[in-house]
């Protein structure tokens, strides 16, 4: 409407951008996006601008958010391919979006499309020396996810392996691991069927620790979610791993129990520890108590307990009216027994 004013690339760029934000249909928008986007490098009119990286990303972007998984990572990897066809040079925020397509397709085979994008960036690096393509914890951290959510049997050798290079410094650059690169990989253990996977995660925890690093409640979540289903041991074993992670989440200044803490130390004593036994009973007693104290109780909680406390220790805990009940929810207790949950679940 303006003759003197022509849109520029910046201009479609905030335009594209407000549009990933105004719709719900996350899918189609990133279709819509791509479309636009394919106009703007086809277009023979003066007036449509060029895309640059930004443009691209934009894209790639939307689709690592749109839920479409193997869909989304093929349109990531067209669309990366399509920059380097047009000579447009992708920025940190662009492989790393590229990366995150893979990770969230959770495909056996996303490890490996993931690390070989990983691969690329080095390979780059190598030869430019320049800081703005070093690849960043974030992109090594996209890879271990994407091969801890993988499904992969390679998945968690591959995740130690890059661990390992990345502590050593050998990974190819001096990028070294922080806090969410080690919850990735004890959250990798615990979706996996290695052996002694408890073991490995509390080694992990105080591999994290010689680094300087502080677990966090993830962290610690995460390794006792491996004790909760590592059955490659005796399960007395296993579970005193389990109580000594625990121990150390309690005890530490730089992380809280939370009630995903509780209800997974209370599922690793219905897993581990034998039914209808004194000791099961005793130990998780003892936890729900610390966790009713601690106001972490929340539905999740309280189901866990009721499914693997003995009907005795139920009725002490809770008295005989709430005991009797099918379904327990945090109505049926006192307020301050869920008063520090941040993240109610149902």
């Amino acid at each position: 409407a303006t003759k003197d004013v022509t849109p520029n690339t910046r201009s479609y760029n905030i335009l594209m951008q407000a549009w990933t934000r105004a719709s719900n249909d996350r899918v189609q928008t990133a279709e819509l996006l791509e479309n636009f986007l394919l106009t703007m490098l086809t277009s023979q009119t003066n007036n449509v601008p060029v895309p640059d990286e930004v443009t691209f990303t934009i894209v790639i972007h939307a689709w690592a958010k749109s839920g479409a998984g193997l869909k989304a990572a093929r349109s990531a990897v067209r669309l990366l391919n399509s920059m380097v066809d047009h000579k447009i040079k992708p920025n940190m925020k662009t492989w790393a979006s590229v990366v995150d397509c893979w990770a969230k397709s959770r495909v056996k085979f996303a490890g490996h499309e993931a690390e070989t994008i990983l691969h690329c960036m080095n390979k780059i690096f190598e030869e430019t020396g320049k800081n703005c393509d070093k690849p960043t914890i974030y992109i090594y951290n996209g890879v271990l996810d994407a091969w801890g959510k993988s499904g992969s049997p390679k998945a968690v050798a591959k995740v130690l392996n890059i661990l390992s290079k990345m502590e050593s410094g050998k990974s190819g650059s001096s990028v070294r691991p922080n806090e969410i690169t080690y919850s990735i990989a004890i959250g990798a253990l615990a979706k996996s069927k290695e052996v002694n996977k408890s073991i490995i995660s509390l080694d992990l925890l105080d591999r994290m620790i010689s680094t300087g690093l502080k677990p966090n409640a993830i962290c610690f979540n995460a390794a006792l979610n491996t004790c909760a289903y590592d059955f490659s041991r005796e399960n007395t074993d296993t579970f005193n791993t389990a109580k000594e992670i625990f121990r150390r989440l309690r005890n530490s200044r730089d992380a809280c129990a939370n009630n995903i803490s509780y209800s997974t130390m209370i599922h690793a004593c219905k897993h581990l520890l034998p039914e209808d036994s004194s000791t099961r009973d005793a130990e998780v007693e003892k936890v729900f108590k610390v966790c009713c104290e601690d106001g972490q109780c929340d539905n999740v909680v309280l189901r866990q307990f009721q499914r693997t406390a003995s009907t005795s220790i139920l009725c002490k805990s809770l008295g005989d009216d709430v005991a009797s009940k099918e379904r327990l929810t945090i109505s049926d207790v006192p307020p301050s027994w869920s008063s520090n949950v941040k993240l109610f679940r149902t």
